[in-house]
This record gives structure tokens, sequence and C-alpha cells, in this order.
């Protein structure tokens, strides 16, 4: 009798932190949230003050029509990135993993003896993934072809897409940003140019650099290099870019430390054909070719055969880097081309919307208020559910093109956007997830693979005014331990704060004998975290570090 007296209080004492904890974290849950939430998640969107309100969620088996968990899943909100999920699959299913891009070269004269007596036509079919390498073959193949001198000009023929009216930086006010780059048919290296910056310790200078090199792009280097620690303000170059008729110039200001390593970054230098043309000058010339003509738009003869054309890399391998690396000029440019093959070029986003709306239907799914934008996510404009994502991934799961969109996503803790989360743990190399990020928003959709062996899909979209990308990293990361931990032991057990407990609680809470007992020995328990832990523990669930 002794010990049942002492233990008793204790067990209230516990029982009493429970309660508390759940009220507490059940306070920012709307009427339709607050079936039932994972206390480790609660407690992290408690700790960043985001309501679960703002919170979409959905984790089901694979196999399994009825999702296991679900949190304002029908809601659509902005996915940000993870909206190149979609897209993805749907250049999968409509155009095959072994789809490939051409770039075609046309010329419109005669050649005689190595002279081109005319233009040279390049025509773009919206290659996402035409790298200066395979550039090069191209122009390697018309060298070997017999070319040697153009007399007349360089045409880029980009009518495979309709030209948007969209203007560099209308999303963020940053046109020189490489993730602003809007699609054109004849995109080189992504329109990109990575200036670089090498100490020369010896010489006592800075070389600065351009990949790939633009015969039209001036470098004016005015930076010093310097003694001290590598470290602000010897690590930054101030940069400024202008454009201009004959292409651009980058000015470069500052100082540098002999400390410092190599450094480059990526910009958007001038529009893609001047970047394409200032390209091509400098290799045809590199190669011993002669070229003195100018680089203007224009439009392929009909019906002509392709003096040499080159085939881009299979859409399976193409699609990798664009998910593992979130690209949003590639995403975009895919979308296009399905457009463009299966209702005639040249393609507009008006297009492919209805397209996609045509093609949820055939995998039996609802495109109400889904909203795809330009199939990146970078739009403040762009709608899904994480409902309509998670039914698109186990659709996915079971469907021919399973292996080559899995293998497409980042793979936690070992390679692109995923690469440094989580790589100290036991989900390091178990889950497949794409993520995504603006700001006010924060996604990520994928598979995961239990600590039981069992994989899930996992879908969490965050819109939330004034969240940080840190935030919703960190409620990303309790999603997916708690998902790793195993989704049907947490629900079997009391890991699930719900709101029949709750009220049962409450009713508890405000019994005056519990309460008078109880409250004796609350001092040990003085901070929210603690009696998180006590929670936890009580209910045999253990909280993520």
């Amino acid at each position: 009798m002794e010990k049942s007296a002492l233990s008793w209080p204790l067990r209230s004492l516990r029982n009493l932190a429970f309660c508390m904890v759940m009220v507490l974290l059940l306070l920012p849950l709307t009427a339709q949230s607050a079936g039932k939430i994972p206390v480790s998640i609660a407690k992290t969107l408690r700790t960043h003050n985001i309501p679960a309100a703002d919170v979409s969620l959905y984790v089901s088996r694979v196999s399994e029509t009825s999702p296991s968990l679900v949190l304002n899943e029908a809601v659509p909100r902005n996915p940000a990135s993870v909206m190149k999920l979609l897209t993805s699959l749907l250049a999968l299913d409509t155009l095959g993993p072994d789809y490939q891009w051409q770039t075609e070269a046309y010329i419109q004269g005669t050649l005689e003896q190595g002279v081109l007596v005319g233009d040279l036509i390049l025509k773009g079919y919206g290659d996402p993934h035409l790298t200066p390498e395979r550039f090069w073959q191209l122009l390697h193949g018309l060298r070997e072809r017999g070319i040697q001198m153009i007399q007349g000009d360089l045409i880029l023929d980009s009518s495979y897409f309709v030209a948007t009216k969209e203007q560099l930086g209308d999303f963020d006010g940053k046109p020189w940003r490489a993730y602003n780059a809007l699609p054109n048919p004849l995109s080189l290296n992504f329109q990109a140019t990575q200036l670089y910056l090498l100490p020369d310790r010896t010489e006592g200078v800075v070389h600065a650099f351009t990949y790939p090199p633009l015969a039209n792009l001036k470098i004016s280097n005015h930076i010093k290099l310097v003694s001290g620690p590598c470290q602000k303000p010897h690590l930054r170059p101030v940069v400024h870019l202008s454009e201009h008729k004959n292409g651009a110039t980058v000015n470069i200001q500052g100082s540098y430390s002999t400390k410092c390593s190599e450094w480059s970054n990526t910009y958007l230098v001038m529009d893609p054909a001047e970047h394409l043309g200032g390209a091509f000058s400098l290799l045809w010339k590199e190669m011993g070719g002669q070229f003195n003509g100018v680089v203007k738009q224009g439009i392929a003869p009909r019906g002509a055969k392709p003096f040499h054309s080159i085939e881009s890399r299979p859409l399976a391998e193409v699609i990798r880097g664009m998910n593992k690396f979130s690209n949003n000029l590639m995403s975009r440019m895919l979308l296009l081309t399905v457009s463009a093959e299966t209702q005639g070029a040249p393609a507009t986003i008006t297009q492919s919307q209805d397209l996609i709306a045509d093609w949820l239907s055939s995998w039996r799914l609802s495109s109400e208020r889904v909203r795809v934008s330009n199939g990146a996510g970078l739009a403040r404009d762009a709608q899904i559910s994480a409902e309509i994502i998670g039914q698109l991934l186990q659709t996915a799961f079971q469907s021919p093109i399973m292996p080559e969109f899995m293998a497409s996503l980042p793979i936690v803790g070992i390679d692109g956007t995923m690469r440094k989360r989580l790589h100290k743990t036991a989900l390091a190399g178990r889950a497949h997830i794409k993520t995504g990020s603006l700001n006010d928003v924060s996604s990520m959709a994928g598979y995961v693979q239990d600590r039981h062996d069992q994989r899930w899909v996992v879908t969490l979209i965050i819109n939330h005014p004034g969240l940080r990308a840190w935030q919703g990293k960190q409620i990303q990361d309790a999603v997916l331990r708690w998902v790793y931990k195993g989704v049907e032991r947490n629900l079997e057990g009391t890991g699930l704060i719900t709101q029949a407990s709750a009220s049962a609680c409450k009713d508890q809470l405000q019994t005056p004998a519990y309460t008078e007992q109880a409250m004796n020995r609350s001092q040990s328990y003085k901070t929210e975290n603690q009696l998180l832990r006590t929670a936890a523990i009580e209910q045999g669930q253990s909280l993520e570090e």
C-alpha cells in the first residue's frame, strides 16, 4: 500500500504533463486539422509559430489508396519547385523515357571548297540540356562535313516555342539570376554564364574568365589581390553587368585575399540569341573556322533537309539533372516540349495548361483548382493540393515509368539538393525527396523507406507569411523522421494528439482533487520542452533531437 501511495502522485503528474502538452499543441489547430497530428511534428510547428491551418500533409503507403495521415490535404497551395514532379511525370508518360531533342543545322546557299556562300541556320527544338560540350560537337560536325568559312550570317530559329511576354526579373526583380531564365528553344548552357576568379599569388593578380567563353562579352577586371583572411570584405567581389548592342560587359570591383581559393558565380549576362552567338563565334574560331557575319533571328526553310544535327541525352537522363538540382529553365522547356509534341508547334503555356488537365484525367485525378503556371513552380499563381501530389506519386510508383522517375529525385543525405540534409542520420539513402522553397513557401514530396523497409509517399506543403527557408527545412525533417520511425507504430500507439484525447484531458484537468494533488509536484516541470519530453516518454515515443 505504501508503494501505491507513492507512485499514484507520480503517475498523476505524468498524466497531467501529457494533457497539458496536448492542450498547448492543439491551440493553433483549426477544426479541420485538429483530428490528429503527430506530437513531434506538432512540436516543431509550434516552435516556429506555424499554425496547422497553413500546413498540408499527406502520408500513405505506396500501395494503398487510403492515406494513413492527412492534414488539410485537399487545400490548394503554392508548391514551389515540387511542381516539377508533375511536369516530370507528364513528360515521361507522354514522350517516353527515351525521348531525345534535336538541334539542327541548315545551310542556305552553296558550299564550295570549304566556303559557305550564304547563311548557316541553327534550329532548336527545346533541348533543355544543350551544354557547351554538346554544342562543340555540333560545330565539330559542321567542320568535319566541309564548312570552313561562312560568308553569310548565323541565323537562329527559335520558332518552336511562342516567345513569352514575361521579362527577366518579373518574378523577383533580379534579372541576372540564372533561375529567372525564360524558355527559348535554343538555350545554350541554360542561358547562364559562369564567372570565375582565380588568384595568382606569383604574379599578384586575380584572373577572371567565364564558362562558356563568349566572343561578345567584355570582362573589365579591377579586382585587387590583397593579403589578409579569406572573409569579408576580401572574399566577395562586386560584380556589375551591363548589356549593350553588341554583347555585354562584366565589371568586377573589390579586393580578393591571397588565402582564398577559386571563386565562381553564375549570371544571365545577355539574351539567349546573343549568348549562343557569342559562344559560336569563339568556338568556331578556335576550331580554325572563319566567320565575319552577324547573329540574327530567322526561320529555317520549310521542308529542307538538315545539313547536320545532334541529339540530346534521353529524357530519363535529362530529368535527373532537372530534379536533383531543381533547374527551373529545364522544367519550363520540358513542359513546352510536351505541348509542342502533342498539340503542335509553336508551343504556348495556355496549351500546356489544357494538356495537363486532360492528362490528369487520364490518370483518374482531378485537375480542379490545379494551376501549373510555367511547370517549374517559380510562380506566385501556381497551386495544387498535397492530396493530388500524393496520389500522383502513388500512381507513378505502380507505373512502368517508376524507375526513371524515382531515380530523378534527390536522395536524402546523398546527392542533389538533399545532399547535406540528414546525411548523418539513419535516413540517409532511404528517401527520394524533391523540395521547394519560395518566400513564404516550403514544400517537399517523394518516397520514404522506413526502418521496417516499408515504402511511403510523403507530401508536405506550407504556405505561411514570413516563413523562412530554414524553418521549412526543420519541419520537413521532423516529418521525414516521423515517417522513417514507422507510421504504423506511431499510429497504433498514442503518438498522435487527437481531439478526443484532448477533450478527455480537459475533463481530467478540471477535476479539483486531481489538479490539487498533481500540481503540488509540478515545480520540476518548468518549461514546455520538458513537458513535451515527459509526454513523449510516457507515450512510448522518442523525440528527435
